[in-house]
């Protein structure tokens, strides 16, 4: 079991070099892009759901989000949901910037496919998820 632990801080620590390196030429810390990524990717959120999937405390994210939307990238709104919470989504600017970090990050997946191969990097993915949602539940 120790091995699987130091094999997933391995991958861990290489990946988020990688997507660091990547996305520097936009001037965007890498947790920074993550929450445009993940706002593109799944819409509007809470800045509480924000911090569950980044595992970033909610002081850390809340200043975060203010430099995101200093910078123009996201926005707060009402959430109708809860009114004493906001939604945090993406401006025009933001899906620009998501967009070209999945641009900066498809370098990555290549390396990924041409080391271990398509199938066996889909599997990893898919094991990965598997073990982080069992913990989640």
């Amino acid at each position: 079991m120790r091995e699987l632990i130091q094999a997933a801080k391995a991958a861990s620590r290489v990946f988020d070099q990688l997507f660091a390196e990547a996305v520097e030429p936009l001037g965007l810390p890498a947790v920074q892009a993550e929450v445009v990524l993940l706002l593109y990717e799944k819409g509007p959120l809470t800045a509480t759901v924000l911090s569950e999937l980044t595992r970033v405390r909610p002081g850390n994210l809340t200043r975060i989000i203010d430099r995101l939307a200093f910078e123009g990238w996201v926005e707060r709104s009402a959430n109708p949901e809860d009114l004493r919470r906001a939604n945090i989504l993406l401006t025009a600017k933001g899906e620009d910037t998501a967009h070209q970090i999945q641009k900066l990050q498809q370098p990555i997946l290549d390396w990924g496919k041409a080391h271990v191969g398509e199938q066996e990097l889909r599997q990893a993915i898919r094991t990965l998820w598997r073990l982080a949602k069992s913990q989640l539940t």
